[in-house]
């Protein structure tokens, strides 16, 4: 079993592949995405990306690569619906994911707290687990620093109200944030339609 800090210096600089698809998209299905976590390592992948406690089941199978777990789940009171309450969270530690990823922006989530209300619990409960701050801006990004979590990602840059309508770049986010904590950072790059 790898260290943290193991897992962290594996994924640094490389390539890692998002396999996932919800339910009303054609390739949704959990021995379809284990089949492409193992088309994405033979094509020089070196973390995967998914949704659901089903798939990771069924990548672990597949593939032997440090996985970055989400649960995507839409809550009527809010717009965050990656990782957005402590029982998603607890489905994927128990799960066994290597890093949680969860939407670190500063909207309100399903119990009506914000990302500064709740990592500090999370973080208290689960020590020793690796957390991914998806992000949509710099503020995002300089929060989830001071809040310590352990990666950064521009996940959500282009899909909050603050930045679908603007030209932002997801580069100089990336510089900006980098600049500023030194951390690891983890980019999602995506030319033309983009799926978190």
């Amino acid at each position: 079993m790898k260290t943290n800090k193991e897992i962290l210096e594996s994924i640094k600089g490389q390539l890692i592949v998002s396999c996932q698809a919800l339910p009303e998209e054609p390739l949704h299905s959990s021995f379809i995405m284990g089949r492409m976590a193992r088309a994405a390592k033979l094509g020089g992948a070196k973390g995967i990306r998914s949704n659901s406690v089903e798939d990771i089941i069924e990548i672990k199978k597949e593939v032997d690569l440090p996985i970055i777990g989400i649960i995507k789940k839409v809550y009527e009171n809010s717009d965050v619906f990656i990782t957005p309450t402590i029982h998603e969270v607890e489905m994927l530690y128990h799960e066994g994911v290597d890093i949680i990823a969860m939407d670190a922006t500063n909207r309100v989530r399903p119990d009506g707290k914000k990302i500064r209300d709740v990592f500090p619990l999370i973080r208290e409960r689960f020590p020793n687990q690796l957390f991914m701050a998806d992000c949509s801006n710099f503020e995002d990004a300089r929060v989830a620093y001071q809040l310590g979590f352990d990666c950064i990602g521009t996940t959500l840059c282009g899909y909050t109200e603050e930045t679908k309508t603007k030209a932002y770049q997801t580069l100089t986010l990336l510089k900006n944030s980098y600049m500023t904590s030194g951390s690891l950072l983890l980019q999602k790059a995506a030319f033309g339609h983009q799926s978190n």
